[in-house]
């Protein structure tokens, strides 16, 4: 997989880990960020190896403070920023892996295809 500039993936011993990577805006979810999520979540959906993704932010202030309104209405329009947002629905790919979501230590962990090996796994390498 290629490297992001938003974002950070990593995958060990069935467990995904991805970092959202803007610390400097609090990991503010933009565009890009979107797209390269969307690459990673296919790819998580595709890879039967993975049973847990572990989400965390950079830095010591937020995990996301949620959207990038610096690119609010940047689209050339609202008809093509609609469709290009059904296009890459981060939030129905992860409807679609079947995903669990759960909170600890500050992180949003989701489990997938779980079983209790990697639920061990996963409780043993949280960083």
């Amino acid at each position: 997989m290629r490297n992001f500039d938003t974002i950070l993936y990593e995958k060990e011993d069935g467990i995904a880990y991805i970092t959202l990577n803007r610390p400097e805006v609090l990991n503010r979810y933009n565009i890009q960020m979107r797209d390269e999520l969307y690459q990673v979540l296919t790819a998580i959906r595709d890879d039967a190896d993975v049973m847990v993704a572990i989400f965390k932010g950079a830095g010591e202030r937020a995990f996301c403070v949620g959207a990038d309104l610096t690119e609010f209405g940047t689209a050339p329009s609202p008809t093509i920023a609609r469709q290009v947002r059904w296009e890459r629905d981060v939030w129905g790919l992860f409807s679609r892996i079947k995903a669990t979501p759960h909170c600890s230590r500050s992180r949003l962990c989701i489990r997938l295809r779980c079983r209790d090996s990697a639920i061990l796994r996963y409780q043993d390498s949280i960083r």
